[in-house]
Formats: structure tokens, C-alpha cells, sequence
């Protein structure tokens, strides 16, 4: 899954992304694989598209049962004060809550905090499902922060 890092960027540059990846043949009409789709993602996939969160904002994460969260300064786990950070941001608008890190002291922007797997908060998700690979390309990264921006990648099973 691509996310774009700025919120503001807008849905609709994903949906001309898809548009141009069906005219140049990497994608077909229903966003599966094209005649040229191993020019995008070389190891195949099954097919390409876009999630929306509920608010403006979503979490887009491994959906594996969990994830690691630690101290940027130093290194401790705080997924404890991660989670209720994260549960008590509901509205999902503006950027990522703040978490109170009882390790080092120190308040945290959610995006500063270190995530095994990554995550990450954004207007969107450009997915492309059942990839042979777990490393997205240069060409294929090159091309979506082209269109979006910087943007995560995030894998995820399911």
C-alpha cells in the first residue's frame, strides 16, 4: 500500500494515477493486471485500487496481529501509550495524536515514533493486492510519489 505523508494530498490524483495506468496497459478496465502490468510491478499482482478511511484521516497497518512502537530517543517500547493515544483519536481528523512517551518523558508526534512493521496516517491507500513481492520497485515508487508524493509503503497480509 502506498499512503501519502501529506494529508491534504487529494484522492483524485490517485484516481488520474489508475486512469493512466489503465491507458497505458499496465492495469485493465476492472484495475487488475494489463497487457504491460510488469512494467509496474514486475512480480505480478492481483489487482490495483484504493481504500478510504472513515474520517479524513486513516491507519493504514500490517493487520497481523500487532505491531511494534518504540522511543525515538531511546528505543523503549511504548506501545502501552501508543494505543491509548490512538483510541482516544476517533474523530481520525488532522494529523496522527500525540503520544506522552513514559519512557523518555518527552511527547511524541505519532509519525516520530519507530514502527516494525510501518505504519502510517493518511488521506488514503493506493493498493495493489497480492503482490509476488514484498519490496516494492524504484520504477514502481518512482511512479506513485510521481503522481502523490512521498508517500509510505506499507505491507500487509490479507
Amino acid at each position: 500500500m502506498f499512503v501519502p505523508r501529506d494529508l491534504r494530498t487529494e484522492v483524485e490524483r490517485a484516481r488520474a494515477l489508475l486512469a493512466e495506468l489503465v491507458d497505458e496497459g499496465a492495469l485493465d478496465a476492472s484495475h487488475g493486471p494489463g497487457p504491460r502490468s510488469a512494467a509496474l510491478v514486475p512480480d505480478g499482482f492481483s489487482r490495483a485500487g484504493l481504500e478510504l478511511p472513515d474520517g479524513e484521516v486513516g491507519f493504514w497497518a500490517n493487520r497481523q496481529g500487532g505491531f511494534t512502537v518504540r522511543c525515538p530517543v531511546d528505543d523503549t517500547p511504548v506501545v502501552a501509550a501508543f494505543a491509548r493515544a490512538h483510541e482516544a483519536w476517533r474523530a481520525r481528523t488532522g494529523p496522527p495524536p500525540p503520544v506522552a512517551c513514559t519512557a523518555c518523558g518527552a511527547t511524541h508526534r505519532a509519525d516520530e515514533l519507530v514502527f516494525r512493521p510501518e505504519v502510517a496516517w493518511g488521506p488514503f491507500a493506493l493498493v495493489f493486492g497480492q503482490v509476488g513481492s514484498a519490496a516494492a520497485t524504484p520504477e514502481e515508487v518512482e511512479r506513485v510519489t510521481r503522481a502523490l508524493g512521498p508517500c509510505a509503503v506499507v505491507l500487509r497480509r490479507g
